[in-house]
C-alpha cells in the first residue's frame, strides 16, 4: 500500500494488506506515524529487528554499544501494548463510526478500557487539528451552535493525563464551517471575547443556558439556548441541535460506558466538529495525516 493519502482502501483490502508486523510497521512509517530510522547515543544508525513473540525494536549492533529501543517508544502509540495491526483496524473502524465496545470486543478482542481510551486519544487528535484550523463562521441568515468542553488530553510519551481544560468549539449549519478555541475558564469576561472573534455579527446563536452567555445578544447576534441537561430539543422551536442529533444517532458506540448525557456530549463535540470539517474528505486519510501532524516521532 502506498503512501500517498488519495490511496483509498475498504476493509478488506486493508485487512489483507496487513499480514504481518513488517507490514504494519511499513504502512505505519509510511504514515509518518512510526520512525523509519534512528540512530544510537552514539550517532550510528541503527537497525530495525522482528521477532517471532512480536517483539519489534531498535537495536545498534556496534560491539561496544549493543543499544535497543522498542518501535513505539516516542511516538504516538507508545505506550500501548496493543497489536499493531488492532490499533490500524480500529482507527480504520473509528473513522466510519464502528467502534462500539461490541464491535471492538468482537472483530479485534480489544478490551472496553482500552476502547474508551483509543476513542478518547482520537477525539485528542481532532482537538488538536481544530485549534490550527479555525476560522471566523457564521454571518447573516446562517446559524452557528456553540458548545463547551472538557479537553482531557494525554501527556505526551507517557500516556499519562495533564490537568483539564475547557475548550469553546461552533459549527455552522448551513457551511459546516467550524471552530475550536481553548479557554482557561467559562467566565462571561472570558467567553465572550472568543465568540465575538469567531463569530460574525448577524448570526443566529445556539448555546446552553450558562450566564455566560446572558449578554451576547449586545454583540449583535441573534440568541437561542438549549438546556443539555435535560433537553435534546429546543423547547421553543423543537429542534434538536446538530451536535446532539449526531451524538444521538452514534448511540450504539457509547453502550456500556456508563456516562451521563452531558459527559458523552462533552466527549463527543471535537469529535463530531473534525468530522464536519472534513468536507467530503476520506477519514481515514485525514486521521493519519492528523496524527502525523500533532504526534511525529521524536
Amino acid at each position: 500500500m502506498g503512501s500517498n493519502d488519495s490511496d483509498w482502501c475498504n476493509y478488506k483490502q486493508l485487512v489483507l494488506s496487513l499480514h504481518n508486523d513488517e507490514e504494519c510497521v511499513r504502512f505505519l512509517q509510511e504514515k509518518g506515524i512510526l520512525h523509519t530510522n534512528r540512530v544510537c547515543k552514539g550517532g550510528r544508525d541503527m537497525k530495525l529487528r522482528f521477532r517471532k513473540n512480536g517483539n519489534i525494536y531498535w537495536i545498534c549492533q556496534f560491539v561496544e554499544c549493543i543499544q535497543y529501543v522498542g518501535v513505539r517508544k516516542d511516538t504516538w502509540i507508545y505506550p500501548s501494548r496493543l497489536p499493531l495491526i488492532d490499533i490500524i483496524l480500529f482507527i480504520y473502524g473509528w473513522c466510519y463510526e464502528w467502534t462500539s465496545i461490541k464491535w471492538c470486543e468482537r472483530e479485534l478482542n480489544i478490551s472496553r478500557k482500552a476502547v474508551v481510551d483509543w476513542n478518547n486519544y482520537l477525539r485528542e487528535v481532532c482537538s488538536l487539528k481544530l485549534l490550527h484550523s479555525s476560522k471566523k463562521i457564521g454571518g447573516d441568515n446562517t446559524t452557528v451552535e456553540i458548545y463547551e468542553s472538557l479537553f482531557n488530553p494525554r501527556k505526551y510519551n507517557l500516556g499519562k493525563t495533564q490537568s483539564q481544560q475547557w475548550v469553546i468549539g461552533g459549527i455552522c449549519r448551513e457551511t459546516k464551517e467550524v471552530f475550536l478555541h481553548l479557554i482557561p475558564d467559562r467566565k462571561k469576561e472570558t467567553v465572550l471575547p472568543i465568540v465575538e472573534e469567531c463569530v460574525l455579527p448577524g448570526t443566529k446563536i445556539y448555546t446552553d443556558e450558562h450566564k455566560a452567555y446572558e449578554e451576547i445578544y449586545k454583540l449583535g447576534y441573534d440568541h437561542h439556548t438549549v438546556n443539555h441537561s435535560q433537553n435534546f430539543v429546543d423547547p421553543t422551536i423543537g429542534a434538536h441541535t446538530q451536535i446532539e442529533r449526531w451524538w444521538r444517532s452514534s448511540k450504539e458506540r457509547t453502550k456500556g460506558q456508563c456516562r451521563t448525557r452531558r459527559d458523552m456530549l462533552d466527549s463527543y463535540m471535537t469529535e463530531y466538529l473534525w468530522r464536519q470539517s472534513l468536507h467530503g474528505k476520506e477519514p481515514f486519510a485525514e486521521i493519519l495525516k492528523d496524527i502525523a501532524t500533532f504526534y511525529p516521532p521524536k
